[in-house]
């Protein structure tokens, strides 16, 4: 089996389609800040993969300010990111995360990954989301042996 290092985003060198276009295009002025016609055209492109025409795309500098964005507008201001203790957000992108005033749960990994019973465990050890579970603001299924009674919901 090939295995694959997503070590992160500014290892490796680009695709050689991707260093010819940039050399075809380098001494094209365009206007900067995301105002250029190359910029335009990727917009469109994705617009046009999503099928979303009337969506927003916004692209920004690299994966750490992605993962930035992306968290801290989909996370609620309490709740937490668990991740394997080898996860990128953990490893490489030095407290990113946690500057938005989300806690990253390391978990430790088996072959770089969390299982269910791993999550089980974090459940377990942190009992502050049992609490949010019981409002159901869990986005994975509830392991039975974990959900919460139904006799104290109000």
């Amino acid at each position: 089996m090939t295995k694959y290092s997503f070590l992160d985003d500014y290892s490796e060198g680009c695709h050689p389609n991707i260093l010819h276009a940039l050399a075809d295009t380098n001494l094209i002025q365009q206007t900067a800040y995301g105002h250029d016609e190359y910029t335009a055209k990727a917009k469109q492109l994705i617009k046009r993969e999503i099928a979303s025409e009337q969506s927003d795309v916004y692209l920004v500098v690299g994966g750490t300010l992605a993962n930035i964005i992306v968290m801290s507008s989909c996370l609620r201001p309490h709740e937490a990111v668990i991740s394997a203790d080898t996860g990128h957000i953990v490893v490489r992108e030095t407290g990113a995360i946690e500057a938005t005033g989300h806690k990253i749960i390391n978990v430790v990994n088996q072959q770089g990954k969390i299982t269910v019973g791993d999550l089980e465990q974090v459940l377990v050890d942190h009992p502050m989301y049992r609490t949010w579970l019981n409002q159901n603001w869990c986005t994975f299924p509830m392991p039975p042996s974990l959900a919460p009674s139904t006799a104290n919901r109000n």
